[in-house]
């Protein structure tokens, strides 16, 4: 690790010394975050072959049945695993010590509530059937998820401990700016899209311009201003560092390469499909994972474990990387047989359909990431 002279007049904290990791554990389980989420959906992939090709012809599944469980690889894969990563993160946090005295209750209730409200609107507007409150509802679970990313990045130890909350706020600026330029480049693209597929036509896309503007003119209308507050953001985070930019670079270059990545995978195959939605959101439960098991590992219990009689049945999933494992695949398992009876055996409907059903996957994520803003 090498070390660049700190100019005083150059920044006003010293924190320009820090250089970023040659091996970085934040860029390491992000990409075998990557590894595992594709892998998912591979299998899915695998699976909606044999739906295909094997359960139609054979009558398993009525052929032209719209009630083929792995027909959306990545959207199912997506679902299966957020489920399970729902009640582990509601269980987590009602049995974690924030949840103390009744401040910690109104907290909650108060973030419940949001919930519900953000909801009912998303709702309002017409739910999944919108899709500007889609394009929407995604970009909420992006800052959710862009949010963890940095969690993750100051937990691994490699965010500079000097000057804290300049770097929390650099990174919040940075978040807000990749965020922005995204919606600005895909706002008009959605547009477009919409334009080219009758069935994806819809009133608030047609809202969304001026009928009479060209795309070129639509793009300007949104990028111009995002590039001009990012050229303004930028100059000013450079200051911060005694050579500029490249220090911006130098320090925080595995959080940099994942936000870079993340962004790519939803921008670069857009023209594909919502799909690469589904994959980000998958991949951000599969990064939850591998940090929830990094963190066991490195901080296993005080108590020896002793299997879940030493332990206790949820002190041993809670802590030991076993028990975590367990709780998790059960899970998944569970969704698994559940989602499976819900799409084979009673067509999507009933009640099953409308906890575990494909639209209402919508309203779940919405809760779960409100109450993602529980202090921590």
């Amino acid at each position: 690790m090498t070390t660049v002279p700190v100019q005083p007049s150059a920044i006003p904290l010293d924190y320009a010394t820090y250089v970023a990791p040659r091996r970085s554990i934040t860029l390491t389980n992000h990409l075998r975050s990557l590894a595992w989420t594709f892998a998912i959906v591979g299998v899915c992939l695998a699976l909606d072959g044999v739906e295909k090709w094997v359960a139609i012809p054979l009558g398993w599944i009525p052929r032209g049945s719209v009630h083929r469980m792995f027909r959306n690889p990545s959207e199912i894969s997506m679902r299966l695993f957020g489920f399970p990563h729902f009640a582990v993160g509601a269980l987590f946090l009602l049995t974690s010590r924030r949840m103390k005295g009744p401040k910690s209750l109104a907290e909650l209730a108060g973030l419940i509530a949001a919930g519900i409200a953000i909801c009912w609107v998303f709702y309002l507007v017409g739910g999944d059937a919108n899709p500007i409150a889609v394009l929407l509802f995604y970009f909420y679970f992006l800052v959710h998820g862009f949010r963890d990313e940095v969690f993750f990045y100051r937990a691994y130890g490699e965010m500079p401990t000097e000057a804290v909350a300049t770097h929390q706020r650099v990174m919040m600026v940075l978040q807000f700016l990749l965020l922005g330029f995204m919606l600005a480049l895909l706002l008009p693209l959605t547009v477009m899209y919409g334009q080219l597929k009758a069935s994806y036509r819809h009133p608030a896309l047609e809202a969304i311009f001026p009928a009479n503007w060209p795309l070129a003119i639509r793009f300007l209308s949104t990028m111009g201003p995002m590039l001009l507050i990012s050229a303004i953001a930028l100059w000013r985070i450079g200051r911060l560092f005694p050579d500029g930019l490249a220090g911006l670079w130098r320090v925080h270059r595995p959080i940099l390469l994942v936000f870079i990545t993340l962004a790519s995978i939803i921008i670069l195959p857009i023209w594909t499909g919502g799909w690469t939605f589904q994959v980000a959101i998958l991949l951000h439960f599969v990064g939850w994972y591998i940090f929830a098991m990094n963190r066991l590992k490195a901080h296993p219990p005080k108590p020896p474990p002793g299997g879940v009689h030493g332990l206790g049945l949820w002190h041993w999933m809670r802590t030991t990387p076993a028990g975590f494992t367990t709780l998790h695949m059960g899970l998944a398992a569970l969704a698994v047989v559940v989602v499976g009876y819900n799409y084979y055996d009673l067509g999507q409907t009933g009640w099953v359909n409308t906890i575990f059903g494909r639209d209402n996957f919508y309203y779940w994520t919405i809760v779960h990431v409100t109450l993602s803003f529980f202090p921590r």
